[in-house]
């Protein structure tokens, strides 16, 4: 009774194994890559904010600012300028919830360092805008 020797099956499953695996990894790599991303992003655009209001750049500042209104930008302004701002911040949390976001950290002040927290908006092409655009903040 001869017939054909079996074939050892466990190279292919260890190569498939293997295969799998490096999937698994690169997969994950990518996911915790654009998470980070997505999470920095807000802050990106905080820091964008508060470049532009020393000194005011007002168009900028309204192409940041969700609406880009010229009142809401003024509200904002007289709100970080009441806090003193002199020019840093250290901004470094986020939470991202859907389409919105909310950013804290602390501004520089003649007095020392002051909380600040911005929220946030994902802007859609329909309203024209693309990224994370501010629509309010608290300083102090």
């Amino acid at each position: 009774m001869g017939g054909a020797p079996k074939r050892r099956k466990w190279p292919i499953v260890l190569g498939v194994i293997v295969v799998v695996l490096l999937l698994l990894i690169g997969g994950c790599g990518l996911l915790i890559r654009k998470g980070v991303g997505a999470l920095t992003a807000p802050v990106d655009a905080s820091n964008a904010w508060l470049d532009a209001a020393q000194p005011a750049q007002n168009a900028t500042l309204r192409q940041l600012t969700c609406g880009g209104s010229e009142r809401t930008v003024a509200t904002m302004l007289r709100e970080l300028n009441g806090a003193g701002f002199t020019g840093t911040q250290r901004l470094s949390n986020s939470s991202i919830v859907n389409g919105a976001a909310t950013v804290s950290g602390t501004i520089s002040t003649a007095k020392g360092n002051v909380p600040i927290a911005f929220d946030l908006a994902h802007g859609s092409a329909t309203e024209g805008r693309s990224g994370w655009c501010v629509q309010s903040l608290n300083a102090g």
